[in-house]
């Protein structure tokens, strides 16, 4: 299943189900009745929404396989819903005082709908105890959401601190399930819409929790040592010694683990029973940890994860990267030398080649392997997309900055299934 099947077919299930509620009981004619459909339609899609964010932030190992898309692209859409999820919480917040007059002139006295029996007793009372507390508990952690991921695009947060702030959404939404399953009517929990938010509820109390417990992507996770690193200007190269090397595929990237610190990097070449990564330094971790850890030191690597893979079988095509996007294409050209690749060409845009780490590298594997390189230095202006596009080649793959990727997909006339882009920037892509 696609991801974008399954992101329609959530939707068609909870619009669907909540139509077919209407349908088997059928709510009264009056304003409470009508506004409760609008704010439970609105406030469940919302809850799909969050609930989806935090399976993927959870990483179970069976995610890639089940939605056919690479993590890297998951989190785009986990960027996308969460904004979605934010945007209808809102809207179900102000569900009640904005429609409510509304609806109100609209409506005809008509019998409320009847309610089934309940013990009338201790549960009675504390069923109705709770749901002040569901109420003012809700309109807090609505606001809490709404500051959270807003600093969440804030650039001045470090990535560090960023990811502890994230994680506090698997506390917002554990919070806020009490308001989901306690404003039900009671009727509801009789109908497919109320079955599927109570499901919508366990998945994602599920997925928080494993994110809370730090058990995300531990399926995955394995123990590497360091092997040697070297660090030359604004880079760092490490060989790490792990059991994932077998299964690892060129273009694939993994998550280094240490003292706490969860980063993403792509893999630019595999052996028997080792990895290489290359790390700019970007951030405090990259730039004043990565250089200083020393070979044989034990670190945690949770992967391989992605579908940036070449395909040789094209009779030609051309490669785009910028900057440390050339990453994963390192991991493409040391696997071409056992492909004999046909007519390919590498736009390579960077500042300054004589400043470029890893200039001589790629220079050198591409004359081997027989890749035509073409660079870029941003110092005597830009690469325009007439630039990187002159070739009319079968194949695209692209891994940059995601407005450029987004700009060369517009621009690219050929197949569409044989257009490629990896997905890096996820923290503000």
């Amino acid at each position: 299943m696609s991801i974008k099947r399954l992101i329609l077919g959530l939707i068609s299930i909870t619009i669907g189900t909540w139509l077919l509620g209407l349908w088997l009981v059928p709510p009264a004619f009056n304003a409470r009745a009508w506004v409760h459909e609008v704010y439970f339609v609105n406030g469940v899609l919302a809850w799909v929404f969050m609930a989806f964010c935090l399976v993927t932030a959870a990483r179970p190992a069976w995610l890639e396989r089940f939605t056919k898309t690479p993590l890297d692209e998951l989190y785009v859409y986990h960027r996308v819903l969460g904004w979605w999820a934010l945007v209808l919480s809102f809207v179900h917040y102000f569900t009640k005082p904005l429609i409510q007059p509304v609806i109100s002139l609209l409506s005809l006295p008509r019998p409320e709908k009847i309610q089934p029996l309940i013990n009338p007793d201790l549960w009675d009372a504390f069923w109705k105890s709770l749901r002040p507390i569901a109420n003012t508990s809700a309109q807090w952690l609505t606001w809490s959401l709404l500051v959270i991921c807003l600093l969440a695009v804030v650039r001045a947060v470090g990535y560090t601190r960023w990811l502890a702030i994230h994680k506090v959404l698997a506390v917002v939404f554990l919070g806020l399930t009490l308001h989901c399953v306690r404003l039900m009517e009671t009727s509801d929990f009789m109908t497919p819409f109320g079955w599927w938010n109570l499901l919508v509820t366990v998945i994602g109390t599920w997925a928080a929790l494993r994110i809370l417990f730090n058990r995300a992507g531990l399926e995955k996770t394995v123990t590497g040592t360091l092997v040697t690193t070297e660090t030359i200007g604004h880079i760092t190269r490490w060989r790490i010694r792990t059991s994932i090397a077998s299964t690892v595929l060129p273009g694939q990237f993994v998550f280094v683990i240490y003292e706490g610190e969860r980063h993403p990097f792509s893999i630019t070449s595999i052996r028997k029973n080792e990895i290489e990564l290359v790390i700019k330094h970007l951030g405090d971790f990259t730039t004043n940890v990565v250089p200083s850890i020393e070979e044989g030191t034990q670190i945690n690597i949770e992967g391989p994860y992605g579908f940036f893979s070449p395909n040789f079988e094209l009779n030609s095509q051309t490669w785009i990267a910028t900057g440390i996007g050339i990453a994963p294409f390192l991991a493409w050209l040391n696997d071409a030398t056992q492909h004999n690749p046909n007519n390919v060409t590498l736009h390579w845009c960077i500042k300054d080649k004589t400043k470029e780490p890893l200039m001589v590298d790629v220079s050198q594997t591409c004359e081997a392997v027989g890749v035509h390189l073409k660079i870029y230095e941003s110092k005597y202006g830009r690469a325009t997309v007439d630039d990187l596009l002159v070739e009319k080649t079968e194949g695209l793959a692209v891994c940059g900055n995601s407005h450029l990727a987004k700009i060369l997909r517009k621009g690219w006339k050929g197949e569409p299934n044989y257009f490629q882009t990896e997905y890096f920037e996820w923290r503000h892509g």
